[in-house]
């Protein structure tokens, strides 16, 4: 996982940049983008020079955080593909979860808060209602809700229209 920053730099009369990101990288860039590869905190250093070679140093402590969560919206329980086994939500740094599927009813068949050290849920549903029996292929609904360790709240899946959502169907191949 990976994610990545662009910087906007804010000094002025400088006409040189050297930056230290606080992971091993540098720049010399006016407006980098730096990719970070782990969570952490960061100690970001900046110093501008002009062409007098007067310089100014600044430091900035950034606390880089991977946060997400996704609902896939189909699986096939009988698939030789073990991704494709369960429907099991994908997410990082989570500090709560839950999940709950729905028939077309309004009757829930499964649910769960588990999340493993790492803030990741670690349970997934197989295609069976609450007593273990197998369901009929079809679409049935999920609705989850979850809370980010640095305290913020998932604002639901982006279909890619903006348009955020914290229910949805699942498809249920057999």
């Amino acid at each position: 996982m990976t994610g990545k920053l662009q910087f906007n730099n804010k000094s002025s009369g400088a006409d040189t940049y050297f930056w230290d990101f606080g992971n091993g990288q540098t720049s010399t860039d006016e407006n980098p983008i730096v990719t970070y590869a782990n969570d952490g905190s960061f100690l970001i250093m900046l110093i501008s020079d002009n062409q007098f070679n007067c310089s100014d140093t600044t430091f900035y402590k950034y606390e880089f955080i991977f946060k997400g969560l996704y609902i896939p919206n189909a699986f096939a329980p009988s698939s030789l593909s073990s991704g494709a086994i369960f429907s099991a939500p994908v997410g990082v740094n989570l500090k709560q979860f839950k999940i709950e599927v729905f028939d077309n009813w309004g009757h829930k068949l499964w649910s769960s808060v588990a999340l493993n050290p790492l803030g990741k849920p670690s349970e997934s549903w197989d295609g069976k209602d609450a007593n273990g029996v197998l369901l009929p292929a079809g679409t049935y609904m999920w609705k989850a809700s979850a809370t980010f360790i640095d305290n913020t709240d998932w604002q639901g899946s982006d279909i890619g229209k903006g348009d955020y959502k914290t229910s949805g169907t699942v498809t249920l191949i057999r």
